[in-house]
């Protein structure tokens, strides 16, 4: 998985990708620090809450659902 990321102002905004740069859609992006979410829409892209400092982790839907954070 691939991401890159882009902020303006507490907005982050990026795109995820696989290794040959398809999007991903229906990735769990989430903030470590703050436990907001997001998810990539159909074309890999994403806007979440986020300062530079904090920590994201990217998730991808497995077959049973989303793993618990």
């Amino acid at each position: 998985m691939c991401f890159s990321l882009q902020f303006f102002s507490q907005q982050l905004y990026g795109i995820v990708t696989d290794e040959d740069q398809n999007p991903l859609p229906a990735v769990l992006v989430f903030n470590l620090q703050t436990e907001k979410k997001a998810y990539t829409d159909l074309n890999g892209q994403f806007t979440i809450e986020a300062k530079p400092s904090q920590g994201l982790r990217f998730v991808r839907e497995g077959l049973n659902g989303l793993p618990r954070l």
